[in-house]
């Protein structure tokens, strides 16, 4: 069966929105892919999109290791957290998101599981306040494995 996920691996601004996260997940769930980057940024995937994606990342087929989210809307990142400990990722890409406190305090217990790889994160435009420090302190303090944090504001 031939799935244009499986071929293509950019996606920025396609006008793509929550709905086509089922078939994202299912396209890196499949036995045949052989994903390894996946640029879905300055789409409109939001907290739900996002959410269908990550049954995709934790599969045992996934083999994506890049994956980029900049400006999808996403604010939680409630199921990500927890697809961050079952999936192959070493690099996630979140800039221009609004994850405000709560959102970067469920990504920070996601990259704090000792199962996640995550190496380099994106984090950039993203007005930092003292309780999100906080979490990306912890973050840096417990995690062996990240390696570059990317918080430029330009």
């Amino acid at each position: 069966m031939f799935c244009l996920f499986d071929c293509l691996t950019e996606f920025p601004g396609c006008c793509l929105d929550e709905s086509c996260g089922e078939t994202v997940a299912s396209s890196l769930a499949s036995e045949n892919s052989h994903l390894t980057e996946l640029d879905l940024s300055y789409n409109k995937l939001t907290d739900t999109g996002v959410e269908r994606i990550c049954p995709g990342l934790m599969s045992p087929h996934c083999e994506l290791k890049i994956l980029r989210l900049v400006c999808c809307e996403v604010t939680s990142c409630g199921s990500l957290s927890l697809a961050l400990a079952a999936s192959q990722l070493q690099e996630l890409h979140l800039s221009c998101n609004t994850l405000g406190n709560m959102g970067l305090k469920r990504l920070s217990a996601g990259l704090e599981d000792p199962h996640c790889q995550i190496q380099k994160l994106g984090l950039r435009q993203y007005n930092l306040s003292e309780l999100s420090c906080e979490s990306l302190a912890s973050v840096l303090c417990s995690n062996s494995t990240l390696s570059e944090l990317d918080l430029r504001e330009e």
